[in-house]
């Protein structure tokens, strides 16, 4: 995917876990819960973040440093 080719160029490896939620979709939107390994910062959560909004489609994004996983809501 675009996300994950994003969270790559960032210097991370990145595994898509999840791409549904049944709220997003009742609005016209997709979820998609990436997992990523390498995260050691809040650097590293703010360069994901960053290249993530570069993404076309991504209307929010949010990385957790302490879980590794990040939650992207982006257009349907």
């Amino acid at each position: 995917t675009f996300m994950r080719q994003a969270i790559e160029d960032a210097g991370y490896e990145a595994a898509l876990i999840e791409n549904t939620s049944a709220v997003a979709v009742e609005r016209g939107e997709a979820v998609a819960q990436l997992s990523i390994s390498g995260l050691t910062c809040a650097s590293c959560v703010n360069s994901i973040e960053s290249a993530m909004r570069k993404v076309p489609g991504v209307l929010e994004i949010t990385v957790n440093l302490m879980t590794g996983m990040c939650l992207a809501i982006i257009s349907a």
